[in-house]
C-alpha cells in the first residue's frame, strides 16, 4: 500500500524551498527592513535580470500573468471593434483578457503533436480574411478587423515563432506571447519572452519560476510600449513624471517586492530546475513509447528547447483506468481543460468571445485529454 510519504505529488515546493531557505528569509527580512513593498529596489532589479535571461530589452513587473495579457492588449490598443486570434488549447485567462477588453476572440487549432497554435492552420484563416479599403484584414467570421495574435507557449514548448512570426508581418498582426509556462525555453537560441511585439509571463507558485503569490513580468523589445506598460501599471502615471497626474485610465498591476526578492533568489537556479525537467522528459519518453492509449507529445524538434512546465501525455478515454491506477499506486498526475471546453465556457459567458471552435473531428478536438504527469525536479536548489 501507498503511504503519504512515498508519494510523487505533481508539484512539491518544499525540496527546492528548504534547499534555498536562508537566501529566502534572508530576501523576505530586507525587504520588510527597508520598508519598501512597492516599485522598489527589488522589482527593479528583477526586472533588469529577466530582461538580460530573456534578452528582451525592457522588463515590466505586475500583479499577475492574467494582468499581464491584459495590460498588454492595452497598450496595443485593442478594443471591440478588433478580433484577437488564439489557441482553443489554453487557461481562460488567454480569452478573458480580450473578452475583458470587448474585443471578439477567434479560434484557430492547434498541432496535434505539440498542442501549440498550428502555422498551417492559422494561414488558412488568415487567407479566409477580406481586407477593406486600407488593407487590413476583416474577419469571415465577424466582420471586424484581426489585428492580434495570442500564442500560447503551452506546457512549456515554445510555438513555431520561425512561421508564426512570417505569417503576422506578412498580415500585419501583432504578436501577444503568452509565456506564462515558458519562462527559460527557447527556439533556435531565442528565449521565451524575446518574441513577437510582446510577451507576458507569470510567477504563480506551479511556476518553472514560481513566487510565494501572484506575480507576473512582461518584455518586450519596443522602447515605446514598454513605456506605456510601465504607465499602464500604475493607474497611467508617467513613469518618473508628476505624482497624481494620470495621462490615461489604468489599473493598480504592480509586482510587489517581497515577491521580487523571492523570485531573484530563486532565478538563477531555473537552468538548472529545468534541465533536470528535460532528464525526465526524456526518460518517460522512453517509458511510454508504445504504450497503448498514452501517447507523449511529440519530442522537440531541432531548435527547440522545452522546458516542460507540464509533461503532458494524449490519453484515450480507454487509459482512463490506467491514469487511475498510477494514482492509487503513489503517482500524482492531473489532466488539462479539454480544447473545446475554452470555446464552449467563453462563448457562454461573454457575447465578445465567440470564435468559432474548431470541428469536433479535426486532430486536436478529438476525444481525448492532456494527462500531465509529474516533472520536477526533486533535489532541491542545485536539480
Amino acid at each position: 500500500m501507498t503511504t503519504t510519504s512515498d508519494r510523487v505529488n505533481l508539484l512539491d515546493l518544499a525540496p527546492c524551498h528548504e534547499a534555498l531557505e536562508e537566501e529566502l528569509l534572508a530576501a523576505a527580512k530586507r525587504v520588510i527592513t527597508t520598508q519598501q513593498f512597492v516599485l522598489g529596489p527589488e522589482g527593479k532589479a528583477l526586472e533588469q535580470e529577466v530582461a538580460e535571461y530573456t534578452g528582451a530589452p525592457h522588463a515590466i513587473g505586475c500583479a499577475s500573468g492574467s494582468d499581464a495579457l491584459l495590460l498588454a492588449l492595452r497598450a496595443l490598443d485593442v478594443d471591440d471593434s478588433q478580433v484577437v486570434v488564439t489557441t482553443p488549447q489554453s487557461f481562460f485567462a488567454t480569452v478573458g483578457a480580450p473578452a475583458r477588453l470587448g474585443a471578439t476572440v477567434e479560434f484557430v487549432d492547434v498541432e496535434a503533436e505539440t498542442m501549440n497554435l498550428d502555422p498551417a492552420k492559422l494561414k488558412e484563416y488568415l487567407a479566409s480574411c477580406s481586407k477593406d479599403s486600407e488593407g487590413k484584414l476583416i474577419s469571415p467570421r465577424s466582420g471586424k478587423r484581426v489585428t492580434t495574435l495570442i500564442t500560447v507557449d503551452l506546457f512549456g514548448r515554445p510555438c513555431r515563432y520561425d512561421q508564426l512570426e512570417a505569417l503576422a508581418c506578412e498580415n500585419g498582426l501583432s504578436i501577444i506571447e503568452d509565456a506564462a509556462q515558458s519562462m527559460g525555453a527557447g527556439l533556435n537560441g531565442q528565449r521565451c519572452g524575446a518574441w513577437g511585439r510582446v510577451a507576458c509571463f507569470s510567477f504563480y507558485p506551479t511556476k518553472n519560476l514560481g513566487g510565494a503569490g501572484d506575480g507576473g513580468m512582461l518584455t518586450t523589445r519596443d522602447d515605446e510600449l514598454a513605456e506605456r506598460l510601465r504607465s499602464l501599471r500604475v493607474h497611467g502615471m508617467a513613469p518618473g513624471g508628476k505624482r497624481y497626474y494620470h495621462r490615461e485610465v489604468g489599473w493598480n498591476s504592480r509586482l510587489d517586492e517581497l515577491q521580487a526578492a523571492l523570485l531573484r533568489v530563486k532565478l538563477p537556479h531555473l537552468d538548472a530546475w529545468n534541465a533536470s525537467r528535460r532528464e525526465h522528459a526524456a526518460a518517460y519518453d522512453d517509458a511510454f513509447e508504445g504504450l497503448e492509449g498514452l501517447t507523449p507529445l511529440a519530442r522537440p524538434a531541432d531548435g527547440v528547447e522545452a522546458i516542460y512546465h507540464l509533461y503532458t501525455l494524449r490519453s484515450t478515454p480507454a487509459a482512463t483506468s490506467c491514469a487511475r491506477t498510477s494514482t492509487s499506486t503513489g503517482s500524482d498526475r492531473g489532466s488539462t481543460t479539454p480544447s473545446r471546453s475554452t470555446c464552449r465556457t467563453a462563448s457562454r459567458t461573454t457575447a465578445t468571445a465567440r470564435g468559432t471552435c474548431p470541428s469536433r473531428s479535426s486532430s486536436a478536438a478529438r476525444s481525448s485529454r492532456c494527462l500531465c504527469i509529474p516533472s520536477w525536479a526533486p533535489s532541491g536548489a542545485s536539480a
